[in-house]
């Protein structure tokens, strides 16, 4: 079972516009665009592929935009097992920065889904978690979604013996961790959200050992933007239910390893998906087995690399293989 499932409930249509300038109230005409399918689901996916980690990709799609997906997806390569329900795909619409600081997001909110749609969700995401070694529940939920969605998956799945990866926010961050998936990643602000304020390495450190003991993952991991990324690892415990391990090393599980990962400086291109793009990078190290330190350096190599390109998730991997050797990672105690 070496395939990876992700699971992207609010699928989009991901257009990045490029302009000489932003000018509100006033007529722009965008120079370039660029358009593939996304959600954080999605973007994982295409960073597993673009490793050679097989994978399939589900969650619900809808109208013209829903099969513009599937198509593109399709010559991608990535297989596929989407919901089709009622209205349209959503678009998200991002604008870099010409001056490089930073870029502006437009999210439509998807199209709303019934109960009826998340019992279909849930039947395929167990089937197709019976052939994989993981699954990814990544990103928000469209309307009418129930909160919990996310942690009734997280059961499903686990329930079948595999190791879930939870990337939310909000709400159905908190009550998926109440399902204790084997690994969740929030970025600094959704993380902030669930522990208040954090000022100083210190203090983020602190708050990511108590949620992580708090919530029983095996993996905490935060992810910092340009600052990096902070993780937490609690090898499995014999006898544990619900806990796995599956890397070559890593400790006992008496003690928590934390380890600080360094950014990479490299020239930007494009931020969106980086986060995403560290745990395709993330779970494909586990996949093959490698070690703690091993899987946070491909990782964080895969967030470079998705800033050095326009696309989220658009890795090249001779890139990611050459900025690995440069990943700094520092292990705390």
């Amino acid at each position: 079972m070496s395939l990876i499932t992700t699971v992207t409930c609010n699928v989009a249509i991901d257009k990045i516009y490029h302009l000489e300038r932003v000018q509100v109230g006033k007529l722009m005409r965008v120079e370039k665009a660029t358009a593939l399918p996304g959600g954080k689901g999605i973007n994982v996916a295409r960073v597993l592929r673009r490793l050679g980690q097989p994978v399939l990709a589900t969650g619900f799609i809808a109208g013209f935009n829903g099969a513009w997906v599937r198509h593109r997806l399709d010559e991608e390569g990535i297989a596929h097992d989407f919901i089709e329900v009622e209205g349209e795909t959503r678009l998200s619409i991002t604008i870099p920065d010409p001056r490089g600081r930073g870029q502006t997001e437009i999210l439509e909110p998807g199209p709303p889904i019934t109960g009826q749609d998340e019992a279909t969700l849930l039947g395929v995401v167990r089937q197709w978690a019976r052939e994989s070694r993981a699954v990814a529940l990544c990103g928000s939920l469209p309307p009418g979604a129930s909160p919990d969605l996310y942690a009734r998956l997280v059961e499903a799945v686990q329930a079948e013996g595999v190791p879930v990866a939870l990337d939310t926010s909000g709400e159905p961050l908190r009550l998926g961790l109440a399902a204790r998936p084997f690994l969740v990643k929030p970025n600094r602000d959704e993380f902030q959200v669930l522990a208040g304020p954090l000022w100083g390495r210190r203090a983020l450190w602190q708050a990511a050992l108590e949620w992580s003991e708090r919530s029983g993952t095996e993996w905490f991991i935060v992810t910092l933007g340009d600052e990096g990324a902070l993780a937490v690892h609690r090898a499995k415990q014999p006898g544990t239910p619900g806990r796995w391990s599956g890397l070559a090393a890593g400790n006992s599980g008496d003690e928590p390893e934390i380890f600080w990962v360094a950014p990479l400086r490299v020239r930007p291109v494009n931020t969106l998906g980086s986060g995403d793009s560290f745990l395709g990078g993330f779970l494909a190290g586990w996949a093959a087995g490698r070690d703690p330190e091993g899987c946070l350096r491909l990782a964080a190599a895969c967030a470079a690399a998705n800033v050095m390109v326009m696309g989220p998730g658009a890795v090249e991997k001779e890139a990611v293989q050459n900025l690995e050797q440069k990943v700094e990672i520092e292990r705390w105690t």
